[in-house]
């Protein structure tokens, strides 16, 4: 862990392939950062300290995002189309098999905590 940064969490099992697949926004923040980086030392003379650094990579992520659809989709629209980018980019037996341990992750966390509702309890 870097210090002054948030910790990076990774789920263990979810194949490489699709971490990179679903990671094209960070990689053009990653590209534009250096140019507007060195735009900032030649303006400043100085490489950006922590707060510029930060505000550089609000920048990069705002030039690189792309417009807002101007249609609505659903979340099962979203899900079937993710799933069909992800079929057809690395095969539907990669994301059966993290849809399988996903589901598997979730029933063992279930099992544990058995949520329970009292039905009993006065409102307030």
């Amino acid at each position: 862990m870097t210090p002054g940064r948030r910790p990076v969490m990774e789920i263990a099992g979810i194949d490489q392939r699709l971490i990179g697949w679903q990671s094209t926004r960070r990689r053009q923040i990653e590209d534009a950062l250096p140019i507007l980086t060195a735009e900032y030392e030649e303006r400043q003379g100085h490489p950006p300290g922590e707060q510029a650094a930060y505000g550089l990579a609000c920048q990069a992520a705002d030039r690189t995002r792309s417009p807002k659809r101007k249609e609505l989709r659903s979340l099962s629209q979203l899900r079937a189309a993710w799933r069909d980018s992800a079929s057809r980019a690395y095969g539907a037996d990669v994301v059966a098999g993290l849809a399988e341990r996903a589901r598997g992750a979730v029933a063992a966390i279930w099992a544990r905590v058995r949520p329970v509702v009292d039905v009993s309890l006065p409102e307030h």
